[in-house]
């Protein structure tokens, strides 16, 4: 693990979006609106679009609004040695963002100063080569290490590695690997809910494919709890580069997947099944084949209703979970 100084300069946006380029830029009315990231909780922005539930609205902010955003001024830049294209977390009054050169940063929002920075490594791509580090963006959330209350940074980089970080020193805890597929990556950015972690898994560049899939990990210990194919074993494509989004009240867990593929072997048409029933561990997700509901994951033999839905393409599957 390198660990960079504080006078490394590094650059990034803060915006509601994805952050494009390698420079970042933070702007500020007041220091009223710094001193807001720090005291007051509401002020954080601990996951991609604000809260699992990926809408990107903060009810609770009102100092940046139609009359006072013409007043904005730029505070302070920093700059990265390759692309950012992850969006600033904002928790424990600090700045978290990433780099494609394999960097996670901690930054103070009213300075710029770096607090932290690790690095978690890179992968070039199958067929570009090009390298790419921390591509989608973290969650800070707090969870047992140990028994212990701790803040902690998840975010995939490198190696088609899941890391969780000491939110407070960029101390590595664990890290947990996702994929033994040259061609695989994780784009995906973070999801923590209910002790568990979720991630999805897609190709490098579609070249080659590979078989799509969403993982579970425990979020005390990294260990791999449940993985849910998007397509059957023998199949390549179903590729999940966004971020899995959760309904905390229904218990539900989606996920956007693309990349038509190919199998080894015809696949039988079928139904895609959605069940609705949660166990307390969270989120299940559930796999049908030829008009039967069977979930991949075990020790999940709750009652469950299932609406069936067409599955056009590769035969069926389960693209959400158990409510």
């Amino acid at each position: 693990m390198r660990r960079t100084s504080g006078n490394v300069k590094r650059s990034w946006r803060r915006s509601a979006g994805i952050i494009g380029g390698i420079a970042l830029v933070i702007v500020s009315l007041t220091r009223l609106f710094a001193f807001a990231v720090h005291a007051d909780a509401t002020g954080d922005w601990p996951t991609f679009l604000g809260s699992n539930t990926r809408t990107g609205y903060n009810a609770n902010e009102t100092i940046i609004n139609p009359t006072t955003a013409p007043n904005l001024k730029l505070l302070w830049t920093a700059s990265a040695a390759d692309q950012i294209t992850d969006e600033v977390i904002v928790a424990n009054g600090m700045l978290y963002w990433g780099s494609w050169d394999g960097l996670l940063h901690a930054s103070d929002p009213t300075t710029g100063q770096e607090l932290w920075a690790t690095n978690l490594g890179t992968k070039p791509g199958t067929c570009s080569h090009r390298l790419k580090g921390v591509v989608g963006s973290a969650t800070v959330a707090t969870v047992p290490i140990q028994g212990v209350a701790t803040s902690v940074v998840f975010v995939a980089a490198g190696q088609d590695n899941l890391y969780a970080l000491d939110a407070h020193t960029g101390t590595i805890i664990w890290q947990t690997n996702l994929g033994n597929d040259p061609a695989e990556f994780l784009y995906s950015s973070t999801t923590v809910y209910n002790g568990s972690v979720y991630i999805g898994v897609a190709s490098t560049g579609d070249c080659p494919l590979v078989q799509g899939k969403v993982v579970r990990v425990n979020a005390s210990t990294g260990q791999i709890q449940h993985t849910f194919k998007i397509v059957p074993d023998g199949c390549i494509g179903g590729a999940v580069r966004g971020s899995p989004t959760i309904d905390e009240k229904r218990g539900m867990l989606y996920v956007g997947t693309g990349n038509v593929g190919t199998c080894s072997k015809p696949q039988p048409l079928g139904s895609t099944k959605m069940a609705t029933t949660m166990p307390s561990t969270g989120p299940t997700l559930m796999r049908g084949h030829c008009g039967k509901c069977t979930s991949p994951w075990e020790g999940q033999n709750q009652p469950r209703t299932r609406v069936s839905l067409p599955a056009p393409m590769m035969g069926p599957r389960c693209m959400w979970q158990e409510a």
